[in-house]
């Protein structure tokens, strides 16, 4: 939970430059921001398509995607992956998605991420990071309940129930992965395409 403040290229003058504050100076920062909403499907809605998630249609029971509903973040939706994408950028994702999976069927992936605009997807969770996935039976005596707690990789299934103490290290290998193939394609056939990430840690 790294705040505003807390890097050098928002005005923090304790601390010592890192990576971020590189990718601040060789890139665009955005020093306005407001969220859209409180919760996480209508604010990612608002993030991903610059549009109040009631205009797009994307509220779901209690405002958020549930793991067993049908609907998602509309297809004719332009997300900013989309639109970055139609102008050369290459386009990856990592983390938290929660704006839908499937339409028709349990496996249709209509609402993943790959369908938004995003070439690369690495590990995503579809829905959340709930209460329920704790591992420690503090909230749950049973253990994850395997129903809500799985996680994906572009749009297949790869835990069920989620592994939470791996799942920093996966996000980092994910964008790694990404990176050092943006940047080999870069160097051996000159293809200086700039790209967007989308890394949404949980």
């Amino acid at each position: 939970d790294m705040g505003y403040g807390d890097l050098v290229s928002f005005g923090n003058i304790n601390q010592e430059m890192t990576y971020i504050d590189q990718l601040a100076a060789e890139g665009i920062r955005f020093r306005n921001f407001y969220s859209g909403d409180s919760l996480c499907s209508p604010s990612r809605v608002c993030l991903n398509t610059g549009r109040l998630a009631h205009r797009v249609g994307a509220v779901g029971g209690v405002r958020v995607f549930s793991f067993h509903e049908r609907g998602g973040l509309p297809a004719d939706e332009l997300t900013i992956a989309e639109g970055l994408q139609s102008l050369g950028y290459h386009t990856g994702m990592v983390g938290k998605w929660h704006l839908g999976i499937n339409a028709y069927n349990r496996t249709d992936g209509t609402h993943l991420p790959h369908n938004q605009g995003f070439e690369f997807v690495g590990t995503i969770l579809p829905f959340s990071n709930a209460w329920p996935c704790d591992e420690s039976k503090q909230y749950n005596k049973e253990g994850p309940d395997t129903s809500q707690c799985y996680l994906y990789w572009r749009d297949k299934m790869i835990q069920q129930p989620i592994k939470l103490n791996e799942l920093t290290r996966r996000l980092v290998l994910d964008w790694y992965s990404f990176y050092n193939n943006w940047l080999a394609q870069k160097q051996t056939t000159g293809d200086d395409r700039p790209f967007y990430f989308y890394f949404s840690f949980l």
